[in-house]
């Protein structure tokens, strides 16, 4: 099967759709859209599928490689990561011992095993999969907008909390909604120009009020403009250093307000969980250098009981207690359990991964800005252990090598 190191450039792929089209889809569009799915299917069903769509995959071409000789750099890079995280859980502080190691690390890096599976796509198959989305992207707008009580319904819990005009989508969640209205958004204007589709995107980051998405978008959008220009990268340093000129004066104060940020957190003056998780996973990484608590122990679906969250004061905080804002900061999560090490660890492999997917197509500062969007994203959200997540990392890597190939191709004629 063609890699997509290897694929062909075109940009118009073939609008009929195989079998095998359909059962690469339909798969992938039910872990995107998992929320959405388990609202008519049980919970523990959909979350067993979308385990089993990548583990079942990941293994099929693991072992098809291994059978024949063949190791990828993004299989190796996954093995390297793997070990390394279980040898730094059993070093830590709180080390759970070597089952938790195991199974901690084994949740944690879903992008290694979610880039496993995309190595062996044909371009032409990820660009049915972008206008799919496209199409499910606008539907659920749509939706959304026409019908906010019955998206309502659907995720009570949190619709609670989020402003009655935050538009959620078919994700049922502003920020993945947002997110993937980001990366959309640059796919149609900057590779397959569209007035409507781009505005739709547009609508559907500003609706979300998703303010990760915001950030995303810009820094999307920044990378693909100043691509391959440095009269545009020069430019654009100008223009943020003239932006952030009237900020200059006020840096020592913003610096103070920082510090006030963390030493609330430390003294439990504040309840906002992303925060606490953020600081709280610096705090265990610098109090227990390198090695940090041990993995499966903080920020992680495994450490729920753990007696870090009691260290911090927390261990009473309703989000801590229903488990469902541990999870919150992706850096935090890999700092408090892994520590400095782990988190070098986790950005030279995951570089390898991408390298080795992208053999060919991206250059050392793609990669490198891939990375940047993973530490970004992973400050509020933990993107690595998410397969939704990786594939919007990964489809952001196509983009990128499809941008390549253009200009390429003007250079040439």
């Amino acid at each position: 099967m063609t890699t997509l190191a290897y694929a062909t450039p075109s940009m118009t792929p073939s609008r009929e759709l195989t079998l095998k089209d359909i059962g690469f889809l339909v798969p992938v569009c039910l872990i995107l859209f998992s929320e959405m799915a388990s609202q008519f299917l049980p919970s523990a069903l959909t979350g067993a599928m979308d385990h089993g769509i990548v583990m079942g995959t990941f293994a099929f071409v693991f072992a098809k490689r291994t059978a024949q000789g063949r190791i990828h750099l993004s299989d190796l890079s996954l093995i390297i990561l793997m070990c390394s995280l279980i040898f730094l859980s059993l070093q830590g502080a709180y080390s759970g011992g070597v089952k938790l190691a195991i199974v901690s690390t084994i949740l944690i890096v879903k992008i290694g095993y979610v880039s496993t599976a995309f190595s062996v796509l044909s371009r032409a198959r990820v660009l049915k999969l972008i206008n799919w989305l496209a199409c499910f992207q606008v539907t659920g707008l749509v939706l959304n907008v026409a019908f906010p009580s019955v998206f309502a319904q659907f995720s009570p819990e949190v619709y609670a909390w989020l402003a009655k005009t935050d538009i959620m989508g078919l994700q049922l969640n502003v920020n993945r909604f947002g997110i993937l209205g980001a990366l959309l958004f640059v796919w149609f204007v900057y590779l397959r120009p569209n007035v409507v589709m781009a505005g739709l995107m547009l609508a559907s980051i500003l609706l979300s009020e998703s303010r990760s998405a915001l950030i995303l978008l810009v820094l999307f959008v920044g990378y693909f403009w100043v691509q391959g220009s440095f009269r545009r990268l020069v430019f654009a340093c100008v223009a943020a250093s003239a932006m952030a000129l009237p900020l200059y004066p006020h840096a020592s104060e913003l610096l103070v307000k920082a510090g006030d940020m963390f030493e609330k957190v430390a003294t439990g003056d504040t309840y906002y969980i992303r925060a606490i998780m953020f600081a709280g996973g610096y705090f265990f990484a610098a109090e227990h250098f390198p090695f940090g608590t041990g993995g499966g122990m903080f920020g992680s679906p495994l450490s729920k009981d753990s007696i870090t969250y009691t260290i911090l004061g927390i261990a009473d905080l309703p989000t801590v207690v229903e488990g469902h804002g541990i999870n919150d900061s992706g850096v935090g999560s890999i700092l408090g359990e892994y520590g400095f090490a782990g988190a070098f660890i986790i950005l030279l492999t995951i570089g390898g991964i991408f390298h080795g997917v992208f053999k060919g197509q991206l250059t050392l500062m793609d990669i490198l800005f891939l990375l940047f969007v993973l530490i970004v994203g992973s400050l509020f959200r933990a993107m690595i252990s998410s397969y939704y997540y990786a594939i919007v990392i990964l489809l952001l890597g196509v983009m990128l090598s499809i941008r390549r190939d253009q200009r390429r191709a003007k250079i040439v004629r």
